[in-house]
């Protein structure tokens, strides 16, 4: 019989191929033509940092950051603009400057939006569907789980690391979210 754990399909790929420590077009003129485009659209909305620090504690690290975008578009007018351009020019980017790529099974993205759905004290409650918090499901993960420790401290991740995680996707498909959420479907414990 398998444990829980082995139910985990986590795999990581370290990039060998790195381009250096910081892409030279990231500096803070692009950052403000970058803030202007997205300003000039009458559907962009803002979006602060989300603090998760009782979650940080819980998970032994000094703090995580959520920027929840999933508000900042209208999803329609994202895809009548051709947005899937951006993700391609943002793989572009990824390929050549991040460390390692992780992929994992439903099990952690469902992880993510239980956690999330489920705040801890006053941290904020996000709705997410399933791509968007994969990282904190990885992150809660890596940081409880013995046997991904080798992969947590090849990431260096301690009780010293700030962690910025993007959400890029709300509950798109509500009837999945619930059953995700509420019934626990995707759970360990099936």
């Amino acid at each position: 019989m398998k444990s829980k754990d082995d139910l985990i399909d986590i795999k990581s790929i370290k990039n060998d191929n790195l381009g250096g420590s910081k892409p030279e077009f990231l500096n803070a003129q692009a950052a403000k033509r970058a803030r202007k485009f997205h300003s000039s659209f009458k559907e962009y909305r803002a979006t602060p940092l989300t603090s998760l620090k009782h979650l940080a504690e819980y998970l032994g690290i000094k703090n995580i950051y959520v920027k929840d975008d999933t508000v900042a578009y209208a999803i329609k007018k994202a895809e009548e603009n051709n947005w899937h351009l951006v993700q391609d020019t943002a793989w572009e980017i990824l390929r050549v400057y991040a460390h390692m790529f992780i992929s994992c099974n439903d099990h952690v993205s469902s992880r993510g939006m239980r956690i999330l759905a489920n705040p801890i004290a006053d941290d904020k409650q996000i709705i997410s569907g399933g791509s968007g918090f994969v990282g904190l499901g990885l992150l809660s993960l890596l940081m409880e789980k013995e046997n991904l420790r080798s992969l947590k401290n090849e990431l260096q991740l301690d009780e010293n690391s700030i962690v910025l995680i993007f959400n890029t996707e709300g509950a798109t498909d509500t009837v999945n979210y619930r059953k995700i959420v509420w019934d626990g479907k995707d759970s360990l414990l099936d």
